[in-house]
């Protein structure tokens, strides 16, 4: 399985991998005499790949397996007869995976809960085979796509044929040869003696005008020449004789992957997503570019991808080309600015790009050649030179994909260091092999934390001449290796650096103990503990006072200040309580019960009340809360039938209020029956448009970093109150206004589409969008928001499509909400959330395309039920399902919603509303046939404002204050 979202996405979320060849037995349709009878092959040899994430699984694993239909609805078979309607079978088939790699027989009822294949499965047209696969910790997990096989026609089965039944008589000549041979056919107890006993011959493998001979002699003579079947691809058999036979093979010609001027330096080559990648520089146009063969072999490539122009400038050169969290990224030198750049992609193959980050700019130094990228603890990380002061420098990202970086650390800084950066892994610390240009040797240096926030003392690894240039670090037997060049002597080098623990014993066998005597002060720290090293059972009583604690250490001090008892009274943040529990030191008092506990907390004292207490009133058997500030007359009394009172001690109503009560700057919307509300200004009372929801102004949180999308880091953005649209613009609506608009000037380049009067609209451009809220806007006597300037002139937008539209913020008609506004709408107030109603989806709440291999999808798989009804596409009527916090319909789902702002990174502020030109124009919202990632509230998308798509519609905004 290979999980994916769209083009453009920052979010990819690898779960499980799966890579899967289905061999089928050889199937010939062969009619001969006798009583020969059709057969299906009854074992299906099934062989695949799994990985967790990116890691090739190693070890057992369990598989569940079903033969369905394409649509993947009805069962014809599984492993245990269990599944229904496409469904997971109950038992699994324990399978050994090697590096990622396993095989299985389908129908062999030898294995452990596997049933046999009937017959009957291969009547059908189109068989599909589903598995799901379970690694233990993350338990059964459905692998997508499912693989189609072929219905298998019938064979001529061995036990159908007596021996000797078919001779050279019933064969033509040259009917049966390779093709019609499967590998290994023949084996060599069929052969005569002396086939299979050649020998290879010294100098026998000889390169010679492109090719490569390879002949082999036999030791035994022989009447007949021997059939030959060469297995390996690409080698030509030539004449075969009674003495051997020879083959040739063509050798393998370069391929000119860019010819578009000076093209190729700098170039890095990495594996994304499966097939061969180089980052590289053009020198020609000063630019970075990319390219990926579209085939893991690297026989054919797509076009190069242009990454960074650089402007007018130059930047490109000194590329490292890695896959972070299943994205390829580069990390590159910016020539002109001298600045170190970092890119990734936003999709899983490097087609598209999200805009470069600058990592360091060096101050009014450079910085950023010989750059070497690798992810390091889960996020990327960069070794560089800094030009400027001649430092080896080591950069690590805060986030998993590389949005927002740390502070550089100089790691080298004896003389001219740093050139020829290779950095890596090492049992789990990040190490960096480079050149100390001023010694000319090669050196190494490895940090002693996994993230790299803290490094050794680098070593110095070969320093015999002139050595260490072009070097690469890798990991080799779970030790260092280094490759490097021998400038001295003009030779390649390696060497390879062994780093074994130090562990001992006692002679017993057992660990030897630690004494004070032989342990220095200070010499056990955290970094030599690891956690939960230290059980209470391992430490004698009175082992550790408080002379072998760090008093911050210690959370209970006798008569310290942070936790002090005295004759019976317990003070926090005081050494000398007065009380049974006294805090000082402006100290917060926090009670909190357990969960399922129902009891009370309960004062128990008659005598009065003083100056700033909570107390209880124990007369007449009634318990009740009071809190005074000024005297002992309570200022507000809770009593144990739930009433409130206010200046009162006794409430007689659920709020008794003596004195006057005063709304003072009162704003926002009252709910209720409103009886007993008095005294309230008119203005104070909002009323939305009709269909349409007052959003409240302040301040809410932009993006999240649950699921690792680089173009949504979290930001704090404030927004003033602004009405929102209950529900998508329906195609009733659109038509409407349509007409309306069509007959006073206005003019459109879609007519728009939708299933029906009450689903959304859909296939209508971001122009024709904003053209028709400016017509509805005039409709209804209000002003319109968009206009053009045709200077002098400002004119209303109604006609044509303009790269430049202006958006009249102080007008009262209708509008899109900006991408702000939206998330904040969709959200519906809660925090921290990835959907409007909390942190996991299913096909109750929303209209989208099930996929439960997303660990927060729980289904069910496909296109929802609701919605799946011929034609396409699969809207549903907006408002089908249950509304977010603010009352608005299909904020995830349904199909995907056009918004104001150009695309760009996140600005914050006030009322952010993006840059005023771009190419793009954002998108929010997911659609029908997407799948859950497109319906996270931060999932930020875009596409051109000219573009049409059966899945993209609208809601209507409007400001608060007209």
């Amino acid at each position: 399985m290979k999980t994916s979202i769209p083009s453009h996405s920052s979010d990819p979320f690898p779960q499980f991998i799966m890579k899967t060849k289905l061999l089928a037995p050889l199937a010939g349709f062969i009619l001969l005499a006798g009583n020969l009878l059709g057969q299906v092959p009854q074992l299906l040899n099934y062989q695949g790949r799994v990985a967790v994430g990116t890691v090739n699984f190693e070890g057992s694993g369990q598989f569940r397996f079903a033969l369905v239909n394409a649509a993947g609805t009805t069962s014809y078979w599984s492993n245990d007869g269990t599944s229904v309607a496409g469904s997971q079978p109950t038992a699994a088939v324990p399978l050994t995976v090697t590096k990622g790699l396993y095989s299985v027989l389908l129908g062999d009822t030898t294995l452990t809960n596997m049933t046999a294949i009937p017959n009957s499965v291969f009547n059908n047209p189109d068989v599909r085979l589903r598995v799901w696969f379970d690694d233990g910790p993350h338990g059964p997990q459905l692998l997508t796509p499912d693989q189609r096989i072929a219905a298998v026609g019938y064979a001529m089965m061995a036990d159908n044929v007596k021996d000797g039944a078919i001779t050279s008589a019933q064969i033509a000549a040259g009917a049966v040869g390779t093709p019609q041979l499967a590998n290994f056919a023949i084996t060599g107890d069929k052969l005569r003696l002396g086939y299979e006993a050649g020998t290879l011959a010294d100098g026998a493998l000889v390169a010679a005008a492109g090719t490569f001979t390879f002949t082999r002699t036999f030791a035994y003579p022989f009447t007949v020449p021997p059939a030959l079947n060469l297995l390996t691809p690409g080698w030509t058999p030539g004449p075969v004789t009674a003495a051997g036979f020879s083959a040739t093979i063509a050798a393998q010609a370069p391929l000119t992957l860019d010819s578009t001027g000076y093209v190729g330096q700098h170039c890095s080559v990495a594996v994304v997503d499966g097939n061969p990648a180089i980052s590289y520089f053009d020198a020609t146009n000063g630019n970075l570019k990319f390219v990926r063969a579209y085939n893991a072999a690297g026989t054919a490539w797509d076009l190069p991808v242009t990454v960074d122009t650089g402007g007018t400038g130059i930047a490109g050169q000194y590329t490292s080309l890695a896959v972070v969290n299943g994205l390829p990224a580069i990390s590159y030198y910016d020539a002109t600015n001298g600045n170190l750049k970092y890119v990734h992609a936003n999709n899983p193959d490097g087609a598209f790009w999200a805009p470069p980050v600058t990592v360091d700019t060096g101050g009014t130094g450079t910085v950023g050649r010989f750059t070497s990228l690798a992810v390091v603890d889960g996020m990327p990380a960069i070794s560089y030179f800094d030009d400027t002061n001649a430092d080896l420098k080591y950069v690590r990202a805060t986030d998993g994909i590389g949005g927002t970086w740390g502070a550089p650390i100089t790691l080298d800084s004896t003389g001219s260091v740093g050139f020829c950066t290779s950095l890596e892994v090492v049992n789990g610390k990040p190490a960096i092999s480079y050149y100390d240009q001023t010694n000319g040797d090669l050196k190494y240096v490895s940090a002693t934390d996994a993230s790299g926030t803290v490094w050794g003392t680098p070593m110095t690894f070969d320093s015999t001449g002139d050595v260490g240039e072009y070097n690469a670090l890798a990991v080799v037997n779970g030790f260092p290796a280094i490759s490097y060049y021998d400038t001295t002597n003009g030779d390649l080098k390696f060497i390879a650096i062994s780093e074994p623990e130090l562990r001992w014993q006692a002679s017993d066998g057992s660990i030897a103990p630690l004494t004070a005597a032989t342990v220095t002060a200070g010499a056990i720290g955290s970094e030599q503990l690891a956690i939960n090293a230290v059980q209470s059972g391992n430490i004698a009583t009175g082992a550790i006072g408080s002379n072998q604690l760090d008093p911050a250490i210690g959370l209970w001090t006798k008569n310290g200040s942070d936790i002090s008892y005295l004759a019976g009274r317990v003070g926090i943040g005081t050494a000398s309580p007065g009380e049974g529990l006294e805090i000082g030191q402006s100290q917060n008092l926090l009670m909190r019960a357990a969960a399922d506990d129902a009891g009370d907390i309960i004062f128990t004292t008659s005598a009065l009340v003083q100056k700033g207490r909570v107390f209880t009133n124990p007369a007449a058997g009634v318990n009740k809360l009071h809190l005074s500030s000024s005297d002992n007359n309570p200022d507000l009394t809770i009593d144990e039938a739930g009433r409130v009172g206010i200046g009162t001690s006794s409430p007689t109503t659920a709020l008794e209020v003596t004195g006057t009560a005063k709304a003072t700057a009162f704003s926002g919307a009252f709910s209720g029956d409103g009886s007993g509300l008095t005294h309230i200004p008119a203005s104070a009372v909002v009323t939305a448009p009709p269909g349409m929801v007052l959003i409240p102004a302040g301040d809410f949180t932009m993006g999240d970093s649950l699921d690792g999308m680089g173009d949504a880091t979290p930001i704090t953005v404030t927004l003033s109150a602004f009405y929102m649209a209950v529900n998508e613009v329906t195609l009733s609506q659109w038509q409407a206004v349509y007409l309306w608009a069509t007959s006073h000037g206005y003019t459109f380049t879609n007519a728009g589409l939708g299933k029906s009067a009450n689903h959304p609209v859909h296939t209508v451009n971001w122009h024709d969008v904003v053209k028709w809220c400016n017509a509805r806007s005039e409709m209804e006597g209000l002003t319109p928001c968009y206009g053009i300037l045709i200077m002098p002139m400002y004119y209303i937008y109604k006609t044509g499509e303009y790269d430049t539209v202006i958006f009249n913020v102080t007008a009262n008609g209708y509008r899109l909400p900006t991408e702000a506004e939206w998330e904040k709408a969709a959200r519906g107030g809660l925090v921290g959330q990835r959907f409007p109603w909390g942190d996991t989806i299913t096909q109750n709440l929303a209209n989208y395309n099930g996929n439960t291999s997303y660990t927060y999808d729980l289904g069910p798989n496909g296109y929802n039920s609701i919605g799946y009804v011929a034609p396409s596409p699969y809207t549903t009527p907006v408002g089908t399902f249950a509304p977010n916090g603010y009352g608005l319909n299909d904020m995830a789902g349904n199909v995907r919603e056009w918004c104001w702002d150009c695309y760009a990174p996140y600005e914050g502020g006030t009322d952010p509303r993006g840059p005023i030109t771009g190419s793009y124009r954002v998108i929010r919202g997911g659609l029908w046939s997407g799948n859950a990632g497109y319906c996270r509230v931060a999932y930020r998308d875009y596409r051109s404002p000219s573009v049409l798509d059966f899945g993209i519609g609208f809601r209507m905004a409007r400001s608060s204050v007209p």
